[in-house]
């Protein structure tokens, strides 16, 4: 039914700490000649990789910061600050793998600061391809090399109407519906392993957003959430922690999410359907979501939403209503904010200004 096997967490480690004989690596060796020269002259460098339950590699990507025109592509391209996704590989299960790597792209061009992403690829990777494209990578030329010819792939740090997935993660406001919805503690940490709370000092975090894939699914049973609809833009409040205090200390926003669809049970063909379209994103174990159509299917909603960022700042709840406005005597499962209230969070929460956009 789809489920992916389990991954462990993203690792930045040197190229010498790596086996260049495993056999994840043939691949490359196989379209690049001169992988493995390249690969022992980088044994000080640093590359991200991911490893299966299992223990083998199953992902690695190398990044490198230019700032030089690209004269070695076809047509040429002017120097800019660029991020280069240099070797890119993984062996996904499933697409929550390739998604954690783009995720993890963004973020280091976002810190870096530069103005576009670009990646070669061998047009045989299709799926890479579609992976890429999917998030707003587009085909700008080639690259002519003695091991063939390259794809090359970009994407600008900026937003251009492109649609939710092409402009991730930059989120356009404008005419959007902005609205809070409430998960409960021990859902939020398994749905947003990088949003866990830091219980010391200020409830600042060290965003890992890297632990996370793009694409979330929510399972609910309120009317308030079948309400929502796709394309809402949503502040995700994290409820009272019965072992942090009260909630006017302990509740907490936490990140913003596009809402992407929006499902109830008449639109699955049936419990096997059900389990199939919601294991690979969701938190839920297969012996959940069955307990969940069994017992629960005409209430049923399913919200799929990308996890566009987390606040670095979480305002609590005695923040939310004393500067933010919202209304302590409403009940907060699903909540309409105002342009000034969501603004007042994003300004609580320290939310990087590049990521917010009011565009026609």
């Amino acid at each position: 039914h789809g489920f992916v096997m389990q991954y462990g967490p993203l690792q930045q480690v040197s190229f010498g700490e790596l086996d260049l004989a495993d056999a994840f690596f043939d691949s490359l060796r196989e379209d690049y000649a001169e992988f493995g020269e390249w690969f022992a002259r980088k044994s000080a460098h640093t590359a991200w990789t991911i490893r299966g339950e299992d223990g083998k590699l199953c992902g690695f990507l190398y990044l490198k910061v230019e700032s030089d025109a690209l004269t070695d592509v076809s047509p040429m391209r002017p120097a800019a600050a660029r991020l280069k996704a240099g070797t890119f590989k993984v062996e996904a299960h499933g697409t929550r793998l390739g998604e954690r790597f783009i995720r993890l792209i963004l973020d280091q061009a976002l810190e870096r600061g530069v103005e576009e992403i670009y990646v070669t690829v061998f047009p045989k990777h299709g799926k890479l391809i579609e992976l890429f494209a999917r998030w707003g990578f587009e085909d700008v030329g080639e690259k002519r090399t003695a091991n063939g010819v390259e794809r090359v792939l970009a994407k600008p740090m900026r937003y251009r109407a492109a649609g939710d997935h092409k402009d991730y993660p930059i989120v356009n406001v404008h005419g959007r519906r902005l609205r809070l919805l409430a998960i409960y503690p021990e859902f939020h940490t398994r749905l947003f392993p990088d949003s866990k709370l830091n219980t010391e000092g200020d409830d600042v975090i060290q965003d890992l957003s890297h632990t996370n894939s793009i694409l979330k699914i929510y399972i609910g049973w309120s009317r308030a959430a079948a309400e929502l609809r796709p394309g809402d833009v949503v502040v995700i409040y994290r409820t009272k922690d019965e072992a942090r205090g009260a909630a006017w200390y302990s509740a907490v926003a936490t990140s913003v999410c596009v809402l992407d669809t929006v499902l109830r049970a008449k639109d699955f063909t049936g419990e096997n359907d059900f389990v199939a379209r919601c294991a690979a994103y969701s938190i839920f174990t297969e012996d959940e979501l069955r307990k969940f159509w069994r017992t629960r299917k005409h209430s049923l909603v399913v919200l799929r939403m990308l996890y566009n960022f987390a606040l670095p700042k979480r305002p609590n709840r005695k923040a939310l209503v004393e500067q933010a406005g919202l209304d302590a005597e409403e009940r907060w499962s699903v909540l309409s904010l105002t342009r000034d209230q969501f603004n007042a969070i994003l300004r609580l929460g320290c939310a990087d200004e590049r990521l917010i956009v009011d565009q026609t």
